[in-house]
């Protein structure tokens, strides 16, 4: 709930209830306040997160993600594997040598899930 939205709209609802169900000015102020102190519990606008980048994500989210770039099933994230998911989701390739090496801290060749995690968190 929206709760800018909400306390926009509780005299407009307040109005309409108040044709529909016969409300005196009485009835209708105290149905008001209550109204007004329900919508208090609620919080502020929602946030726009049109520009917002996604950098975390829980350990499901992560795991499922890395089962889908380890296509081998090996445990690990080889370069060329992700090379494919970076194509596959329109990134640039040239760019995946990159970030491969960024995730892949300790030099081997082969990203492990925890390296996967890291890298996906920064």
């Amino acid at each position: 709930l929206n709760a800018e939205a909400a306390r926009d709209a509780v005299e407009r609802v307040a109005e309409i209830m108040s044709e529909e169900l016969g409300w005196t000015d009485e009835e209708r102020a105290k149905q008001l306040a209550h109204a007004y102190d329900y919508v208090k519990c609620f919080g502020g606008p929602i946030a726009d997160k049109t520009e917002a980048e996604l950098r975390t994500a829980t350990d499901a989210d992560l795991r499922e993600a890395f089962a889908r770039v380890d296509a081998d099933n090996s445990g690990y994230v080889s370069v060329d594997e992700l090379r494919r998911a970076a194509a596959f989701l329109g990134f640039p390739v040239d760019d995946s040598d990159a970030e491969f090496g960024k995730m892949d801290t300790n030099g081997d060749g082969k990203a492990s899930f925890e390296e996967f995690a890291q890298w996906w968190n920064a």
